[in-house]
């Protein structure tokens, strides 16, 4: 049998021994990230990329979308950007053209659906404010590493609506989102980001462009005679960045 025994001692510092005060250091030119290998303050940035209109149903998917931003400082700049939407039908909006609607378990056809009749987006404009919170390094291997830099941005602008051989109309438009740049050095990086553009535009489906096998496709109808509404489409896309 054995036993052990531990005591505490209670220590005392005199008052006049301790802080009474906490000191820290004021800098002149604060810097948040230092030997920064890529900087944007007072750069131009264009940008470049494609992206899909997942959740378009009647028209092309594909897209194009381009942008030119000038940065005022290391996280806030503005610039103008576009969007051109292929032109044409989705796979759906071409089976509708094609072969109609098809009654259930039969091959006996409904009735025909022309979407491009209808007006559709052909391309956006915008003026942009772009916001750079965040900035570091990935590295992949042992001896390289990418910069990389997160980004949102909020825009806003009007929708160019091709209504057949009949002149664009204009809608009012905005759109947003976020990012990822991975630079490969200061004046290359590839970007990666989802956008979310809004527009108050005519409805294809509020007008009936539906019609029998056994008749004539309808006229075209105005652009006045379509209702409109708020249209919201999510926009991922992938591209490039160049530094000027």
């Amino acid at each position: 049998m054995c036993s052990t025994s531990a005591g505490s001692d209670v220590i005392r510092f005199p008052d006049q021994e301790l802080a009474s005060e906490y000191v820290f250091p004021v800098f002149e030119d604060p810097k948040v990230v230092l030997n920064r290998n890529v900087t944007l303050s007072n750069r131009f940035e264009w940008h470049v990329s494609g992206g899909a209109r997942t959740d378009e149903p009647l028209y092309h998917w594909f897209a194009l979308f381009s942008s030119l931003t000038f940065y005022w400082n290391e996280s806030h700049g503005m610039g103008i950007s576009g969007l051109y939407f292929f032109p044409g039908l989705s796979s759906r909006g071409i089976l509708l053209r094609k072969s109609g609607v098809k009654k259930r378990n039969t091959k006996i056809v409904e009735s025909y659906f022309d979407a491009s009749l209808a007006p559709h987006p052909l391309y956006a404009v915008f003026v942009n404010y772009q916001f750079s919170p965040l900035y570091g390094k990935i590295s992949i291997t042992k001896t390289f590493a990418l910069n990389f830099a997160l980004y949102s941005f909020l825009g806003a602008g009007a929708v160019g609506m091709q209504h057949g051989t009949n002149p664009i109309a204009m809608v009012p438009a905005s759109h947003f989102g976020i990012g990822q740049r991975l630079y490969f050095n200061r004046y290359f990086a590839l970007a990666i980001g989802i956008d979310i553009l809004l527009y108050y535009g005519p409805n294809p489906i509020s007008r009936d462009l539906q019609w029998k096998p056994d008749q004539d496709a309808p006229a075209r109808p105005s652009y006045s005679q379509f209702s409109r509404e708020l249209f919201f489409r999510f926009l991922p896309r992938a591209g490039i960045i160049i530094l000027l």
